[in-house]
């Protein structure tokens, strides 16, 4: 049986896989029917343009030749971008939903652009499994706010320049890859299996790095804050770049080369680093 701080952290890093969007008795669903792919263009949806009581959907491959793009201030309850789908956000415009956003959910190659704008929402998703990839990008001088969880799940990709911030977790699961050049803001961390490539800045409080995750510090260097925590098979890098700036780091992971520091390259905690029965 696993140990129990594990199998609480898979359990918290699990917490949002699977969501789907159910529309509430109070909300009315309004699907993307293509046209022109103004959002703001009532023709191009189902039950015209969505409102802060819709639960608003792009999952129509038929459409996936209309990409959607949003030039002014969008709302929505829920938004689901899927079936290969696109959802870009323009200069001008933002989405604001008070619920959640998944970008794929039961199939095809699925997209969220916030390059001209800014998105917001409580709980966001990106990916759902081999089949359902999804990807969000994040612009320079933009921002992806999401209050609770967000979460990149198998398939799932987020390339960010901006800034993302995560009021509760940022989750990468296996086969997610968290790709970031910009500036992360998550009191949590926390990465089973996935990827995460990194520099700039990372705001965050633990960084959990567990399992067979992968953390990578990139050209440029990372200056992140907290404590970094290497555990089981997982693997950091500090080779394209240096690692400044955390509390501490502690590491328990056995996998070869567990914890690399290239040649030139600084790692370094104002605390503390412990290597307890860990391969350096």
């Amino acid at each position: 049986m696993m140990s129990n701080p594990l199998r609480a952290a898979l359990l918290v890093g699990t917490a949002l896989t699977g969501v789907t969007l159910a529309a509430s008795p109070s909300s009315a669903q309004t699907a993307y029917t293509g046209g022109t792919g103004d959002w703001f263009t009532a023709g191009n949806w189902t039950l015209g343009v969505p409102t802060a009581a819709s639960n608003t959907t792009l999952s129509n491959p038929a459409t996936t030749g209309v990409p959607a793009f949003i030039n002014a201030a969008a709302v929505s309850t829920n938004v689901a971008i899927d079936q290969g789908n696109t959802l870009s956000v323009l200069a001008g415009g933002s989405l604001n939903t008070s619920a959640f956003i998944n970008v794929g959910l039961t199939g095809g190659s699925s997209t969220l652009n916030a390059t001209g704008g800014n998105v917001s929402a409580n709980g966001m998703q990106v990916g759902a499994g081999p089949a359902t990839a999804g990807t969000l990008t994040v612009g320079v001088g933009r921002t992806v706010n999401v209050a609770t969880t967000l979460q990149i799940t198998n398939a799932g990709v987020v390339n960010n320049s901006g800034t993302i911030v995560a009021g509760t977790n940022l989750n990468i699961l296996a086969g997610g890859a968290f790709n970031s050049s910009g500036t992360v803001n998550a009191p949590a961390l926390f990465q089973n299996s996935g990827v995460v490539n990194a520099s700039n800045t990372f705001s965050t409080t633990t960084i959990s790095n567990i399992v067979l995750a992968t953390f990578n510090v990139s050209a440029g260097g990372l200056a992140a804050t907290g404590a970094f925590n290497n555990s089981f098979s997982a693997q950091l890098n500090v080779v394209a770049g240096s690692l400044t700036g955390l509390a501490s780091l502690t590491n328990t992971s056995t996998s070869a080369g567990a914890v690399t520091v290239g040649a030139g390259r600084t790692l370094s905690a104002s605390a503390s680093i412990n290597n307890n029965a860990g391969t350096f």
